[in-house]
């Protein structure tokens, strides 16, 4: 017949032993559950940042995929007026571009309503009476938004400028700054455009 180990024979644990071994694991499972909580708020303070970042990036690719496809050419509207390539006025942007696909020409417009970046898309350039674009919300929470196009002379903030005239050459503009203040981050965003 086996026998157990001196020490370990008809011996168990005190009562001050069992004590002390839980105060330990207590000890040892509060630091473990203080360390959990960390890596679980740095987990959500990363996932929050790469929400925002993510939302920035597609706002940029958007913004910059229209910009690029811009077209020099002008719309009838639906009342039969013509409209230049390229509108500029505070708090909104409407231009021509061209379709994806089909590279047919169509209108679209960037506007801040009520702290957010929406974005109007008409199917076709030259617009029936009746007209009604599809519209999206691009960016939420957008405190300000100041649009600027670059001329010979310079940046403006209204496009068309006095006397210029829209079906030339120079109908739209070379560039296009955005500055955004969203979720108090001042941004800056610079597009190039093509046509």
């Amino acid at each position: 017949m086996a026998r157990l180990h001196p020490a370990l024979s008809g011996r168990g644990f005190t009562l001050l032993e069992l004590m002390i071994a839980i105060a330990i694991f207590s000890v040892v499972a509060t630091l473990a559950h203080g360390g959990l909580q960390a890596v679980i708020r740095a987990h959500q303070r990363t996932e929050a940042v790469v929400a925002d970042l993510d939302a920035l990036r597609r706002t940029w690719l958007l913004i910059d995929q229209d910009m690029a496809a811009l077209a020099a050419r002008g719309i009838r509207d639906g009342s039969g007026l013509s409209r230049p390539p390229f509108l500029l006025a505070p708090g909104r942007v409407e231009f021509t571009r061209l379709r994806p696909g089909d590279d047919l020409p169509q209108r679209v417009e960037y506007r801040l309503i009520d702290r957010r970046l929406m974005r109007f898309e008409w199917p076709v350039g030259d617009l029936a009476p009746a007209a009604v674009p599809l519209s999206g919300v691009v960016l939420d929470e957008v405190e300000a938004a100041v649009l600027a196009a670059w001329t010979e002379g310079g940046w403006v903030t209204d496009w068309p400028t006095a006397g210029q005239d829209t079906t030339a050459a120079g109908a739209v503009p070379r560039a296009v700054a955005l500055r955004l203040v969203w979720r108090g981050r001042a941004l800056q965003w610079l597009f190039t455009v093509s046509a």
